[in-house]
């Protein structure tokens, strides 16, 4: 009987190492889109002697993976900062904002805090619809990724027209 315990305690350790492979992988490449998005949107040239700040609200490993990126990446000619912030109001100031999954709740506050001055960019689908600039989901298994280009307008910002096509316009 123990024997067969142990054999399922072990398969089920092997069956959760893939996944939490997979889920590495997506925090991995939101870092990637959220560089992409910051490339693909048009920013205010005053700030270009700025640091250019990603906060993430809510998702460390997100916050790993762009601290990562952001040691060999620029923003233009902007370095950039990532800060993980445990609060709405810590997340003011900065041109990007992640909020995770666990925190969309909050994106009408972070919309409101952030007084259309950031970039919102959520790990929930559904979240333009509460102001939130571009929203990631998966279909598939692949990460994709819904954008408002109103929301980004009234930000009085654009993006690309590849980052629209790229993405679901809601």
């Amino acid at each position: 009987m123990k024997t067969l315990n142990l054999k399922l305690v072990i398969l089920a350790a092997l069956l959760l190492v893939p996944m939490t492979k997979a889920s590495a992988q997506v925090e991995k490449f939101k870092a990637i889109y959220i560089f992409n998005f910051a490339k693909n949107i048009g920013w205010s040239t005053s700030d270009n002697n700025k640091e250019f700040v990603i906060a993430v609200y809510g998702d460390n490993k997100v916050a790993d993976e762009l601290a990562k990126c952001a040691k060999t990446r620029l923003v233009g000619s902007r370095r950039v900062v990532v800060k993980t912030v445990s609060s709405v109001e810590e997340a003011v100031g900065s041109e990007i904002v992640y909020v995770s999954e666990e925190k969309t709740a909050s994106v009408n506050r972070v919309v409101s805090a952030t007084k259309d001055h950031s970039v919102i960019v959520c790990g929930r689908r559904g979240q333009c619809k509460s102001g939130a600039h571009i929203s990631f989901y998966l279909n598939e298994g692949k990460l994709c990724y819904e954008i408002s280009e109103q929301n980004i307008h009234n930000t009085g910002y654009n993006c690309s027209k590849k980052m629209l096509e790229l993405g679901s316009a809601v």
